[in-house]
């Protein structure tokens, strides 16, 4: 036989291992579901993660189109002025200079990339912490322990009625030896 407060120390138990398991699920669900946008943001080699990589791209080809653009606009003012053919010097100028300033552009560009790319890595380790922050279950499992022990120092009915009669029973010899000393 249990005490009665040792059945109701067993259902808190119980119900804590319940909140433990919840929790676990709690996180691998709120892992799972993050995880997809984090690894589509994220590269951990040391490389640009998918979506930074086509951004650079991106960014790269209309800058590339920009400068190339502007050189051919640049070479149709020399040709409207007549000097088109002309060995002036003036059209290799405008094609270096056009070549120089994408390649400066695309340093840039790829700099940024990078940096934007550290940024969401960080940005996702946040996001990670936080999430086991949230959902971690050593609280509810330390309460589990902290219930189990509880439930193991309660004892029993049977324990507890023995215990009162050994401590009624010295009493009551304790009494006897006091009233009638010397027997």
């Amino acid at each position: 036989m249990s005490t009665p407060g040792s059945g109701a120390v067993g259902t808190g138990v119980k119900n804590l291992g319940t909140t433990a398991g919840t929790y676990t699920n709690n996180q691998n669900a709120a892992q799972n579901q993050g995880a997809g946008i984090v690894n589509s943001e994220v590269n951990t080699s040391g490389g640009l993660s998918p979506l930074v990589g086509k951004q650079l791209a991106s960014q790269q080809g209309l800058a590339g189109k920009n400068f190339q653009n502007n050189a051919a606009a640049a070479q149709r003012g020399l040709a409207a002025r007549g000097m088109g053919a002309a060995p002036t010097g003036q059209s290799a100028s405008i094609a270096n200079t056009a070549t120089q300033n994408a390649g400066q552009a695309d340093t840039q560009l790829a700099g940024n990339a990078f940096g934007t790319q550290n940024q969401l890595n960080q940005n996702a380790l946040g996001y990670l912490q936080g999430q086991q922050q949230i959902y971690n279950p050593v609280a509810a499992n330390s309460a589990l322990i902290q219930g189990g022990a509880t439930q193991g120092q309660m004892g029993s009915t049977f324990g507890n009625v023995l215990g009162g009669l050994s401590n009624l029973g010295s009493s009551a010899v304790t009494a006897y030896s006091k009233l009638y000393p010397g027997s």
